[in-house]
């Protein structure tokens, strides 16, 4: 899980418009993990 924001920067420049996309995607992520564990427990 920690490797996808390094592999991410890696296959997109950081410029600002793949800086967004990147925050709004682990933003996601987490938000999607959160409901689960919340969905699970």
């Amino acid at each position: 899980m920690r490797d996808l924001p390094e592999a991410f920067e890696w296959h997109y420049p950081m410029t600002p418009a793949t800086d967004v996309a990147g925050v709004l995607a682990a933003f996601a992520t987490v938000q999607i993990a959160v409901w689960l564990v919340r969905i699970a427990g």
